[in-house]
């Protein structure tokens, strides 16, 4: 949505965009909450679609969403110290993984 110059409407996991997470605490989210209209920052269908509709009809409003950067302040933290978020996903993914022996590489 972003990419394509859209406002995306989220109604997943709440602690991915909302301003509040499940618990109904702060929390620390993948989206900036002010990119996006999550479904679960409104009471009820009526009062997100309601809106929906007052951001459709104010430029100056959909422009706000627009202006805000698309991820938390947390993963703009993160990614900052470029190396450190690197070698960070690099040990997540290698975790626990068992290097082949080397004369296992040998055909001989």
């Amino acid at each position: 949505a972003f990419a394509a110059g859209c406002l995306p409407i989220y109604w997943g996991d709440p602690n991915v965009a909302s301003s509040q997470t499940a618990t109904g605490e702060a929390g620390c989210f993948d989206f900036n909450p002010g990119a996006v209209i999550s479904a679960h920052d409104f009471d009820s269908w009526e009062e997100l679609i309601a809106h929906i509709a007052a951001v459709d009809g104010d430029p100056s409003l959909f422009d706000a969403y627009m202006r805000q950067p698309i991820l938390s302040d947390a993963w703009y933290r993160r990614l900052k110290d470029w190396q450190a978020f690197r070698q960070e996903l690099t040990d997540r993914i290698f975790d626990g993984a068992v290097r082949a022996p080397a004369d296992a590489d040998s055909h001989a």
